[in-house]
């Protein structure tokens, strides 16, 4: 017979412990246990009588809603149709003229218009879940609601970085975002108005590697003054915010003595200048130090390209590296169409620039690979090494280039630091961009092929810049823990 464990044996003892003889010992050693096992085959004895503890509100570790700030900010308006025309005011008159002598007749003056076109584009994504699924119990509410906000958030990501980066000449379904709309903008003297200069490039500031500061914005204001137009937001990277926030650190004056419970540090949420209070808004989605994928983002990405023949050339028509950006660098190229990013093909050689003349430039043939399906690459990604990291260095994106067919050529001058950042600077009003909404974003559903449930979610719009004068890109902003290459 087995022992009993007898719990009259305790009774009397300080230690609660109590004395058992080996029998007894050994018996107690029998007993159930929880134990740590998590896998349904794993759990025996007593752990296939704990009941598992899930916690029910769902952890996430990707991005909120208030991490898109861009999409939030820019004013919404209706669009009517696919194709979305407006006029432009660009001068109510030409110079001169104004005076007139005693009974003359003043000059006829013409008001200068311009009509221009914008194009809807199509956003989607679809979403499955399997009818058993809809049957069990889930652990965070209904799936199908899950899903379809997983399914929104998804498409505001989307929305968030194409808005800063779209380029419809490297995905032709792609709208033109931010930075395309307002480097043509600048391009193009109609746009100009009175302001000065008629073409512009002051509008692109180059820091060379230098930091955000107070003189830069003061400068951003001088240059939207100018053109009639006030800084009210700017854009930027966490590191680039997080290194202006820096500059002030030394600046900072606290009461003595320090209470235990100071709150110390200094963050720099808005700026005031000559043109006005800007607000900084630090968007994770600006994203910098973009390196190439190891291989292609997915299964219908577009094929990577044959090859990337570099050549080392005297100055064309590019900006040219300087003396003090000579040196050895090295380059690896991805292939991108509306499906996604093939894996990157490394150059062909390292890139010795010295000096040939006055300045030197890199020359890239790239040479686009098979056609895969019906998908055919329409651009390429240019990854390049920092001059400070040598030739074994990270390769960062320093250009996305259109595809010009089965051959396409690249000069690099140097134009863009690899690795750097960029901010947006200017008016955020309907009068000067909009988001033009054919659609709001709706949930569609498809016909049941299958014991499960389809739907797609969609969204129809654009941006508008009406007067890309009123923006300023500042590049080529560097960080306070790296190393300032390419300063001339």
């Amino acid at each position: 017979m087995n022992p009993i464990l007898d719990p009259k044996q305790f009774e009397g003892r300080a230690d609660g412990f109590g004395e058992s003889d080996q029998a007894t010992v050994a018996e107690l050693n029998k007993a159930l246990s929880a134990g740590y096992a998590d896998g349904v085959s794993a759990q025996t004895n007593g752990g296939a009588l704990r009941v598992e503890s899930l916690d029910s509100t769902l952890k996430i570790v990707s991005f909120l809603e208030k991490n898109i700030l861009l999409y939030n900010d820019i004013p919404k308006t209706k669009a009517y149709n696919t194709v979305e025309e407006y006029n432009l005011l660009s001068k109510y008159g030409g110079k001169g003229g104004f005076f007139i002598s005693e009974g003359g007749l003043p000059r006829t003056e013409d008001s200068k218009y311009q009509r221009k076109a914008a194009f809807v584009k199509f956003m989607g994504t679809t979403r499955e879940i399997s009818h058993p699924m809809l049957l069990v119990r889930p652990a965070h509410g209904s799936v199908v609601a899950l899903e379809t906000k997983n399914g929104a958030k998804w498409m505001l990501q989307r929305m968030e970085e194409s808005l800063f980066n779209g380029n419809s000449a490297t995905v032709p379904l792609v709208f033109d975002g931010l930075n395309t709309q307002l480097r043509a903008g600048y391009s193009d003297p109609n746009t100009a108005g009175d302001g000065l200069p008629d073409a512009s490039v002051e509008h692109v500031l180059d820091l060379r590697g230098g930091i955000m500061s107070e003189p830069v914005f003061e400068e951003v204001a001088r240059i939207l003054l100018d053109n009639y137009m006030y800084p009210t937001h700017c854009y930027l990277n966490n590191t680039n915010h997080s290194d202006f926030n820096m500059a002030f650190f030394s600046k900072g004056r606290y009461q003595i003595p320090v209470g235990a419970d100071s709150t110390v540090g200094f963050v720099v949420d808005k700026v005031r200048t000559s043109g006005g209070v800007v607000q900084l808004r630090s968007d994770v989605f600006l994203r910098v130090n973009q390196t190439a994928p190891v291989a292609a983002d997915n299964a219908a990405a577009p094929t990577a390209p044959v090859s990337g023949v570099v050549t080392v050339q005297a100055k064309s028509t590019s900006r040219g590296f300087k003396t003090p950006e000579f040196g050895s660098y090295v380059y690896s190229i991805t292939a991108i169409s509306q499906s996604g990013e093939s894996a990157p093909v490394a150059g062909s050689a390292t890139a010795v620039v010295a000096a040939l003349g006055a300045s030197d430039e890199v020359k890239i043939v790239i040479t686009r690979g098979a056609v895969a399906g019906n998908d055919l690459t329409t651009g390429y990604r240019i990854y390049r090494s920092r001059l400070a990291d040598g030739i074994t260095g990270t390769k960062y994106l320093v250009a996305e280039i259109a595809s010009a067919g089965a051959a396409t050529d690249y000069l690099d001058g140097n134009e863009n630091l690899p690795g750097y950042g960029t901010a947006y600077i200017g008016q955020m009003d309907e009068s000067v961009l909009t988001l033009r909404e054919l659609s709001p974003m709706l949930k569609f559903p498809l016909a049941t092929v299958a014991s499960s449930i389809r739907w797609m979610q969609l969204y129809y719009n654009t941006p508008v810049i009406f007067r890309p004068r009123g923006w300023v890109i500042v590049k080529n902003i560097g960080f306070l823990n790296q190393p300032q290459t390419g300063l001339v």
